[in-house]
C-alpha cells in the first residue's frame, strides 16, 4: 500500500512539473487569441505571464502597412482594434517577438442589412467618404449626417433602383466626428461614426 501511495505521489508530482514546464515553454501562438466582436472591432488577447516585448503590425491590401506598435507585457493584456474607418477588405496581423511570429488574417466585410440591402462605406481621405447602397429593388431611404454635437448637418433622400453611390466631402466641417445614419421608414439600416 505504501509503495502504491509513493508511486501515485511521484506520478502526480511529475505531471504537475511537466505542466509547469509546458506552460513556460508555450509558443507565442498558444498565448495569442483573436476575438471578432463584430462591426469592425477585433480584440487581441495575450495570455503570457513572463515579461515579453511584442511588436504588433497590421497590413492591408498588397501588404501595405497600416499600423505598427510595440507593447511590453508582464501579465498579459487585451487590446482592441477598430477597423470602422478603414476600407473593407482583408487585413493581416503580425505579432512577433525576437524568436517567434504569429500571423492572423481578419476579413472586414460590409454587413448585410434587412431586405437584402448592402451598405458599403469607404473613407477616401481629405474628409471625403464614399457611400454605396446596393439592393435588389427600388427603395426610398433617407441619409442623415450628424456632427459631434448630434446636430443634423445633412439630410438627403435616396432613391435606389438596385444601386446608389455618392462621394460626400466635409472639408470645411468644424466637427471632430460625423455619424452617417441611413433610415428606411422607421428602421435604421446602417450607422457609421467616423473621426475627421
Amino acid at each position: 500500500m505504501k509503495l502504491i501511495t509513493k508511486s501515485l505521489i511521484m506520478v502526480l508530482a511529475w505531471a504537475t512539473l511537466s505542466s509547469a514546464i509546458a506552460k513556460e515553454n508555450a509558443t507565442l501562438a498558444t498565448k495569442i487569441t483573436f476575438k471578432d466582436k463584430g462591426d469592425g472591432l477585433v480584440e487581441l488577447i495575450y495570455t503570457g505571464k513572463e515579461q515579453e516585448k511584442l511588436t504588433i503590425q497590421i497590413f492591408g491590401d498588397k501588404q501595405k502597412p497600416v499600423h505598427k506598435e510595440t507593447v511590453r507585457s508582464e501579465y498579459g493584456f487585451k487590446k482592441p482594434f477598430n477597423f470602422r474607418q478603414m476600407p473593407y477588405g482583408q487585413y493581416t496581423f503580425e505579432i512577433s517577438t525576437k524568436e517567434e511570429k504569429v500571423v492572423h488574417k481578419v476579413n472586414y466585410k460590409a454587413p448585410t442589412y434587412p431586405g437584402n440591402v448592402k451598405v458599403m462605406f469607404d473613407p477616401q481621405g481629405d474628409d471625403k467618404f464614399k457611400y454605396l447602397v446596393l439592393g435588389p429593388n427600388e427603395k426610398k431611404m433617407t441619409l442623415f449626417v450628424y456632427d459631434d454635437q448630434d446636430r443634423v448637418i445633412m439630410k438627403e433622400s435616396i432613391h435606389t433602383a438596385n444601386n446608389f453611390g455618392k462621394v460626400y466631402a466635409f472639408k470645411r466641417s468644424r466637427s471632430k466626428s460625423l455619424e452617417f445614419v441611413l433610415i428606411d421608414g422607421d428602421q435604421v439600416i446602417h450607422k457609421k461614426k467616423v473621426r475627421l
